[in-house]
């Protein structure tokens, strides 16, 4: 049903829904009947929506929710059932729900919210035959343009079907070749795009109803390879048998939406989604609402019946539809009212995906493979078995990690009375295998494969998966005549194992893998408003928004929340056919204006008079008579306890957030924007107080003790054995060693979903999370080596660490010194600190001129590489302390010493450091020079590794303060030794303290 008004003959949409049930009073004789949009009766509908890898398909955070309203009948395309080969809807991006993503061409906006492209390919779900059964692919094309939809069979040529808007003709033709035309009588804005192809024909439908077969004939076992689609609105494949002749009619009939949801996607979090998180068998209402929550977003359904996905900010970013002349008493408080209080910082807690295709394993680099390689379960121990009955294990994975495309083609690696012995398939390292042997009880000792023959043992293995977090696995052993004393277990054979690799010999079983495995990292960013002192908001972003996303809603909520809000409820007014919920509307009072997103409304009748009362969320507040305005923001919080200051009005946060899909038109949860006040000295004791907390927060870190901190320009190794690992000698000496500096590739590298970024987020996780040390991330200026970088390059790599490392500080290398052809260039690193102070004032960085610098130099760091060459040039170096270094704290100065000729040289260097006023330290026995083809030259890499043990110790102990007492032990041991000498001690004891001196100082 619709509700129309009418007023001077122009009629106004109202209402769109449907009628319920109705109620009979006899005491007034009336009867009573409710209207619904129907939104809040969808959303109670069932929905599972499955976890998926995105990578390069440009879907972002709203994809799931819009997935659950499909499933809840808001869809444009049919509804996934056990048939669907691919479905792609194309709003929040190219994603498929079912299918894989493959590759897309240029990307536009077919309409608002969805995603389109020249060709976008997809493949279809794994695990479908195809006996006979047609294929139907059915989509809308996009408004405006010529649109196709194309099926590739195996062995086929490609069947394509061509929208032309201008012909207004739909025309089908295989591999180039025309099949036919058919003229579209009355074209849709959205067109209908739908093809059947059974094994003697392909049906083509005009609209919903109507339709025209084609004879041709196709391989009726011929399954699909690909499905593509250029400028639509989405796809869905599907296939059924032919006996139901129906199917594909009653399928394309469910295409009655002729025009797709309204979404009005954030303009902040624009960032793609590498994966997202799946729901499992929960209401529709559950999946949406978590949405709404973790992106400050909103749903509901307009008076056209169209369903709106609207963003808070591209609410706050809406032109005012009407403007309303009223009283000033609107200002002065005749109205209700509500204020929120301010809050000093923002942290938005969030979700990082790392995710793994087993691609490494499986030996992708450079090589192909095919099939599931992600391991998802690797048994630590053999399990042993019961004979003749079943044997049965629960699977579930950890609540952080999603397994994607399970293998659940579980295969035995050896069943003799079956006649498999797949030792090579398994060496492939894909699949999910399981294996049962028994214990050989004569020698050699071992697990063998039970026999082949008909007295032998009977092997069974059977996978059910238990949705989406865990499997049921079921194991039997029978013996033909009960037991025979044998002990069996899940366990690879360990004799007799043909080509099997010696790596699986024993290994316990089973193993499971999938395409892939995600698992999902806790990180948060933290942004600082300009009031101090009151309280923390906070936003749990979960896996919705990408690192970088993050960052930008948290910086853009901190402009706003140090400033109070307003908004105004139930404002009754005269009832305006023009407005709706959602729409920004203008309230004139003379002095001032307000604009104002409507967030409800209430519709009555005063007598004859219908009145509507309004709540409203004000966006920009403007004093007419001292032209003060207040600038609408992006994204804006609700504090979470309210509180006033009478400081004015100033534009409110958004309202607490609302169920959405509430009868009756709902609540809308928009965005509040930020109205800057008038400053006020409270303002600047606030800002003058957050200087002075980045300040004490500079004093704190640059007083602790001396540190050693090696430039770590090498790569992870968390998973060589401990004594190989630098990154682990690093971390146990975290109390000298306080940071470190990644770098992937001379800058953050590739991100998340590559190796790179998986082994330095996997090594962080123990240097930072189980040790406690600081993370820098590398960039490199080229200022000291050529042409300097241009900023917007380097702050893109400064945020593509904070994004994907959440690092701690930046380590800005080859920076100018200010001497020589330098001179008069310390402005270009002074640019650099103004604008990462402004962005990230309480982040440490370090700057590396590699040398001494000139006084201009001074203030763009908190830490500067004042030194970074050979020890026996640091040993002569007359210029290592400048006049204008004096009274600086010592832990702003690094002095980086490579090419430590031995012991004694180390301790001249660590002498010597002691005079000086520097912090932190490194020395190296590893070269810079190199020779090649006969020449020598300083070309190496001194940093490539840690230094020898001995002179780690030494520097951690003069760190420590210890360096004297270190020396005194060296002193012990010698003279321990030169008795031993002298008493012609046996040779044993000798080599005993000759290996303690030189664990001490690399000799004796």
């Amino acid at each position: 049903m619709k509700i129309v008004a009418e007023v001077n003959g122009e009629t106004f949409l109202r209402f769109t829904g449907s009628l319920g049930a109705s109620t009979y009073s006899l005491v007034t004789d009336e009867v009573e009947t409710t209207i619904s949009d129907g939104l809040s009766a969808a959303l109670q509908t069932p929905v599972t929506i499955e976890p998926a890898v995105l990578y390069k398909s440009q879907t972002t955070g709203g994809w799931p929710a819009y997935q659950a309203l499909e499933q809840a009948g808001y869809g444009l395309l049919p509804p996934i059932t056990e048939t669907t080969l691919i479905h792609a809807p194309g709003a929040f991006g190219l994603g498929a729900g079912v299918g894989e993503f493959v590759s897309a061409g240029s990307v536009s906006e077919a309409a608002p919210g969805f995603l389109t492209s020249a060709n976008t390919i997809y493949h279809p779900a794994k695990g479908f035959d195809r006996h006979a059964e047609d294929v139907l692919a059915v989509t809308r094309a996009a408004p405006n343009r010529d649109a196709s939809v194309s099926l590739k069979l195996r062995g086929e040529a490609e069947v394509m079907l061509v929208w032309s808007r201008d012909a207004s003709t739909l025309t089908l033709s295989q591999g180039g070749q025309l099949i036919g035309q058919v003229k579209v009588p009355s074209p849709q804005k959205y067109q209908l795009l739908a093809v059947a192809i059974a094994w003697d024909s392909i049906t083509v439908w005009t609209d919903t109803s109507h339709s025209q077969k084609f004879n041709r004939r196709l391989n009726n076992d011929a399954e699909l390879e690909t499905a593509s689609c250029s400028n639509t609105l989405g796809i869905h494949v599907s296939q059924h048998e032919p006996i139901i002749g129906d199917y594909s009619r009653n399928h394309v009939a469910k295409m009655v939406r002729q025009t797709p949801p309204k979404i009005l996607a954030s303009a902040i979090a624009t960032e793609p989604l590498s994966a997202t998180r799946g729901f499992e068998n929960v209401e529709a209402a559950e999946v949406v609402t978590a949405w709404c929550n973790a992106t400050l977003s909103t749903v509901w359904v307009d008076e056209e019946g169209t369903l709106v996905m609207a963003a808070r900010d591209r609410l706050a970013s809406s032109s005012s539809v009407v403007t309303d002349v009223v009283s000033e008493r609107v200002f002065a408080g005749s109205w209700q009212t509500a204020r929120d209080g301010v809050r000093s910082l923002v942290r938005v807690n969030h979700l990082v995906p790392s995710a793994d295709d087993g691609a490494w394993a499986a030996g992708r680099g450079g090589k192909s493979f095919t099939g599931a390689a992600a391991v998802a379960y690797d048994a630590s121990s053999s399990t042993p078995l019961t004979q003749n009955s079943d044997n049965v294990q629960f699977i579930n994975w950890e609540d952080n990690v999603d397994v994607i495309g399970l293998d659940t083609n579980y295969r035995p690696i050896v069943n003799a009375k079956k006649k498999i012995f797949d030792w090579d398939a398994f060496n492939k390292l894909t699949g999910s295998w399981w294996a049962i042997s028994f214990e050989n009880n004569e020698q050699p000792p071992g697990w063998r494969w039970t026999g082949g023959e008909p007295q032998h043992e009977t092997l069974t293995g059977k996978l059910e998966k238990l949705g989406q977090r865990g499997v049921k696995l079921t194991h039997r052993v029978d013996t033909v005549k009960g037991g025979n004393g044998k002990t069996y277990s899940l366990v690879a054979p360990s004799l007799g194992v043909g080509t099997l690799g010696q790596w699986a010999w024993g290994r316990p079983m089973p193993m499971l893998r999938a395409d892939w495995v995600v698992t999902w990292e806790k990180k948060h960013f933290t942004a600082y408003s300009r009031k101090s002192g009151a309280g923390v908001f906070t936003l749990d972003a979960g896996w919705y928004v990408t690192a970088k996303d993050a960052r930008k809603v948290a910086e853009s909520l901190a402009q706003e929340i140090g400033t109070e809000r307003i908004t105004f409820d139930a404002i009754s007014m005269l009832w305006d056919p023009r407005k709706q919920t959602g729409d920004t509307i203008t309230l004139n009072a003379g002095r001032w204006v307000a604009e104002c997103i409507i967030t409800g409304s209430r519709e009555s009748w005063d007598g004859r008079v219908p009145t509507v009362s309004y709540d409203l969320e004000a966006k920009k507040v403007t004093a007419t008579s001292r032209s003060e305005e207040a600038a609408a923001p992006a994204v804006a919080p609700r504090p979470n306890r309210p509180g006033s200051d009478d400081r004015g009005y100033v534009a409110p946060p958004v309202p607490r957030p609302n169920n959405p899909g509430g009868e009756g038109g709902g609540h809308v949860a928009p965005v509040a924007p930020t109205v800057r006040p008038i400053l006020d000295m409270s303002e600047v004791r606030d800002y003058v107080d957050k200087q002075q907390r980045i300040l004490d927060a500079k004093r704190s870190y640059r007083a602790r003790m001396r540190s050693i901190v090696p430039p770590t320009y090498f790569y992870p190794d968390y998973w060589k054995p401990v004594a190989e690992q630098n990154w682990h000698t690093m971390a146990q000496a975290a109390e000298a060693c306080p940071f470190l500096i990644i770098n992937p590739a001379s800058g953050p590298g590739e991100g998340p979903g590559s190796p790179q970024y998986k082994d330095f987020s996997n090594q962080l996780k123990l240097n930072r999370g189980e040790y406690g040390q600081k993370i820098y991330g590398y960039v490199r200026t080229g200022a000291s080596i050529g042409e300097p970088r241009d900023l917007e390059t380097l702050f893109d790599e400064v945020r593509k660490y904070i994004d994907w490392y959440d690092v701690d500080g930046i380590f800005w290398d080859e920076a100018y010194n200010g001497w020589g052809d330098q001179a008069g260039k310390e402005e270009f690193h002074h640019r650099i600190a103004d604008r990462f102070n402004a962005l990230y004032p309480w982040m440490p960085t370090i700057v590396n001129p590699g040398a001494n610098t000139t006084a201009g130099m001074v203030g763009t760091g908190w830490h500067m590489m004042t030194f970074e060459n050979e020890a026996s040039l640091y040993l002569t170096d007359k210029y290592l302390v400048q006049e204008h270094y004096k009274g600086q704290p010592r832990q702003m100065f690094w002095h980086c010493i490579h090419d430590i000729a031995g012991f004694e040289q180390a301790v001249q260097v660590l002498r010597l450091a002691d005079t000086l006023n520097v912090g932190i330290l490194y020395l190296t026995d590893d070269t810079i020079w190199e020779t090649k083809n006969g020449v020598r030259s300083r070309t190496a890499n001194p940093y490539d590794r840690l230094p020898a043990a001995w002179l780690w110790r030494l520097q951690i102990a003069w760190a420590k303060g210890e360096l004297e007492d270190y020396l005194t032990q060296v002193d012990i041991l010698r003279q321990n030794l030169a008795v031993l000498e002298s008493v012609r001690a046996p040779a044993e004891a000798l080599n005993a303290a000759r290996l303690k001196i030189q664990a001490m100082t690399g000799g004796n």
